[in-house]
């Protein structure tokens, strides 16, 4: 999702997006249209599922209107719409690099409390919990 400050901007930028790698679209765009303090383009990269993202929502999944950002008008979608699963891993990377350290952590997290088991005494609970 491209988010940008007025009408002219989105059409520079949907002719620049034609040109790029998909991969280098958020540096580029950021690069060449924010080039003093204010943001003039916010760029938002992902499988979006419905619900997920409310501008998203409104307009892919044709839902409810959502109220414009004040310094970002005008919102539109460079994509496609997949029908049931993620076209490349990188479309997942991030989600499934998630997913894996928090596998890793509980594992982590049980084989430490085998090792060093802690003994929780209901005296010392009162006394650190009581008000």
């Amino acid at each position: 999702m491209i988010q940008c400050c007025d009408a002219a901007t989105a059409d520079g930028i949907k002719n620049r997006i034609k040109e790029l790698d998909d991969d280098s679209v958020i540096v580029v765009l950021n690069r060449e249209f924010n080039t003093d303090s204010l943001t003039r383009v916010k760029v938002e990269r992902g499988l979006f599922v419905e619900g997920d993202n409310e501008k998203i929502d409104e307009l892919v999944f044709k839902g409810a209107p959502v109220k414009a950002d004040e310094k970002l008008p005008i919102a539109f979608v460079s994509g496609k719409l997949l029908k049931k699963m993620p076209e490349a891993y990188t479309d997942v990377r991030g989600q499934v690099t998630a997913d894996y350290q928090t596998y890793l952590e509980k594992v982590w997290v049980k084989k430490l409390n085998k090792k060093y088991p802690v003994e929780i005494y209901e005296d010392v609970l009162k006394t650190v919990n009581r008000p």
